[in-house]
């Protein structure tokens, strides 16, 4: 790997330019041999980056140096916006299109989409409704949720609102004066919806879509990060979801949960053992479960997966409903 160009993509934010590429040295043959091989990914017209680090990188990761690219291109005339932004504030983009970049004009250009790049015309405060991030101009965290929101599905703007207020200092009150301020933006009516559904104590896409699985099928709204304890009221686990009147618990189980609950020198199969005598404790509490996992909450399972909460719920408060004491905290 070229250090010089490593060093430049470090600096850029993950890529580097045709001419910097001919500065360190390579000729017009060399880089076009370059992407050939696989060394380099083109990005864009004149944009490159090395294709080792760039392709350990998730979906969101290489989404960004993407944009940071596009951001480079437009440089004093845009900042970034919309999904584009949120991912700058580190926000989930879960069922986001990441095909193209959305920057908001700041020179007087006019609404288009070309090149991967869709370019906005708002009349925004720019003082209040953009912030620098890493040295990039970019839409407010509440504008840029604002603005996906209105953009787009609702499942995925759930997962995108409860990302922004559980990882972010963003407030419900600054997200929704920011909604109150642009109102009339088309898709603000779904927006609105989002934001009533929005909990911040979600801590993951998991969870986020999940809930929004019990809005989509009317099922009863979970309460979150519930902690259960014993009659002596000791601490025995901490659940996603709890329906009290039911005597209910839920957990979205991810991959990325169990790679966060493995020690050093545990096994997968150790840890899933330990969930396993986990939920076995919260069952002994009086209190049924319910696990929800990705393919559970995909479009052909979805249904599926909402009847079957429907009826764990109906079997718990059955089972449990009057022998479960709640101990005020």
């Amino acid at each position: 790997m070229d250090e010089n160009l490593a060093a430049l993509c470090t600096v850029n934010g993950g890529f580097f330019t045709y001419a910097e590429g001919r500065d360190c040295g390579y000729s017009k043959n060399a880089i076009a041999r370059a992407v050939a091989r696989g060394d380099w990914v083109r990005l864009r017209h004149g944009y490159y980056t090395i294709a080792e680090p760039y392709l350990r990188l998730d979906d969101v990761g290489r989404y960004r140096v993407r944009c940071h690219a596009v951001y480079h291109r437009y440089q004093g005339r845009v900042a970034l916006s919309h999904q584009s932004a949120a991912g700058e504030h580190g926000f989930a983009l879960w069922g986001y299109d990441l095909s193209a970049v959305h920057v908001q004009r700041l020179d007087g250009g006019t609404s288009r989409t070309e090149a991967g790049v869709v370019h906005h015309v708002s009349d925004l405060d720019h003082d209040r409704d953009l912030q620098r991030v890493d040295g990039r101009l970019v839409t407010s965290k509440g504008l840029s949720v604002w603005e996906s929101l209105c953009n787009q599905g609702q499942e995925s703007g759930l997962v995108l609102v409860d990302s922004a207020l559980n990882r972010s200092s963003l407030s419900p009150d600054e997200l929704g004066a920011v909604a109150e301020r642009y109102a009339d933006w088309r898709g603000s009516r779904g927006g609105r919806i989002v934001l009533r559904l929005a909990d911040g104590r979600a801590e993951s896409p998991g969870e986020s879509r999940t809930r929004f699985l019990c809005y989509r099928f009317h099922l009863p709204a979970p309460d979150l990060q519930y902690r259960v304890r014993n009659e002596a009221g000791v601490l025995v686990a901490r659940t996603d979801f709890v329906w009290l009147e039911y005597a209910h618990v839920g957990e979205f189980d991810g991959m990325v949960k169990y790679g966060r609950l493995l020690k050093d020198g545990e096994s997968p199969s150790e840890v899933v053992t330990a969930e396993k005598l986990r939920e076995d404790r919260v069952r002994a509490e009086c209190l049924g479960m319910s696990r929800v996992v990705w393919s559970d909450l995909s479009p052909r399972y979805a249904p599926r997966t909402a009847e079957r909460i429907r009826h764990d719920l109906d079997r718990s408060r059955r089972l449990y409903g009057r022998a479960r004491v709640v101990i005020p905290l």
